[in-house]
């Protein structure tokens, strides 16, 4: 099998295992979301890339911090009893963050690598997904609240777009390497491109 149909394999599956994991996460909890939580973790740590993977596991916890804050001053709330994080926030919730930043080096990579497309889609797709917990009942926020979680994705876009080059520079991407990065070629996030 040659090396771009490995690569989209990877990445198709890198997608799938997020998107069973966000429903089973919501839908049952997290324990139940575990295997496939557990094989997004098996794509990072094959071939020795778990260790560099700090940088997504930064971004992940800014996250979970970020919801942390905006849970305790009421923007929304989580209420069906799960098991909780000391801030209040649900494992599930910050598995999610997780599970997300995992996607950004493979299946998310194409669109993380235009900033123009992903920081408008990041502010509009947090929002939704966020809409999405209230329908399914496990998570509740009046929809005042909605330009806030808007504003909280927007960052989140930002702050992926400038460390990107970061984590690609370590080695983050399926294959391992950049794929048609020259060693001298700068990574700047807004660049347009050659």
């Amino acid at each position: 099998m040659n090396s771009t149909r490995m690569t989209l394999l990877h990445n198709l599956s890198n997608a799938v295992l997020f998107q069973v994991c966000w429903f089973v996460a919501i839908l049952f909890d997290w324990l139940w979301a575990m295997p496939a939580f557990a094989l997004l973790l098996f794509q990072v740590w094959a071939g020795g890339r778990i260790a560099r993977a700090w940088p997504l596991l930064v971004i992940a916890l800014i996250g979970v911090l970020a919801d942390i804050v905006l849970l305790n001053l009421g923007v929304y709330s989580f209420p069906q009893p799960r098991l909780n994080l000391p801030g209040g926030e649900p494992v599930w919730m910050s598995m999610l963050w997780v599970a997300f930043v995992f996607t950004l080096p493979y299946s998310l990579d194409w669109l993380a690598s235009k900033p123009r497309l992903f920081i408008p889609l990041c502010t509009a797709v947090g929002p939704i997904s966020y809409s999405a917990g209230v329908k399914l009942e496990v998570m509740a926020f009046d929809w005042s609240a909605l330009p806030v979680i808007a504003v909280l994705w927007g960052s989140v876009g930002v702050l992926i777009t400038y460390c990107r080059p970061l984590y690609l520079r370590r080695g983050l991407r399926y294959p391992a390497q950049p794929a048609g990065l020259r060693e001298s070629q700068p990574l700047s996030p807004l660049a347009p491109p050659d």
